[in-house]
């Protein structure tokens, strides 16, 4: 894991910058890519753009999720533990994303949501 922010960090400048509607099927492609990096084989630079893509936007969604609760504009949806691990919400993400693939046209945001909900429901 230390080897792909190292290398997210060296590339932050060249990395692609866009706008717009991510659907599940786009973040599941990145994530998966993500999956595969710590396994000792070379990897592009596209490998690890789509990396720090998957990693970032997982980390945004729950980022906005505890942001609003603190504000007091929503309710709290899960609780994610601080123990919690980037890779391990990646896994916990296309997981779900493979298990309910009727739903990969949807904004992946609601996706990353839902797997979030399911997977640390708050007591």
């Amino acid at each position: 894991m230390k080897r792909i922010l190292l290398s997210l960090l060296l590339l932050n400048i060249s990395l692609p910058v866009y706008a717009g509607y991510v659907n599940g099927n786009k973040l599941l492609n990145d994530c998966r890519g993500a999956l595969t990096l710590d396994d000792g084989r070379e990897v592009t630079r596209k490998e690890i753009a789509k990396s720090g893509i998957c990693i970032g936007y997982i980390m945004a969604v729950n980022d906005d999720h505890d942001i609003h609760v603190a504000w007091g504009t929503m309710e709290e949806k899960y609780c994610v533990p601080d123990s919690a691990a980037p890779d391990e919400l990646i896994n916990i993400v296309v997981k779900y994303m493979e298990a309910n693939q009727e739903l990969l046209h949807s904004n992946a945001a609601g996706l990353v949501n839902n797997s979030l909900y399911v997977a640390f429901p708050c007591k």
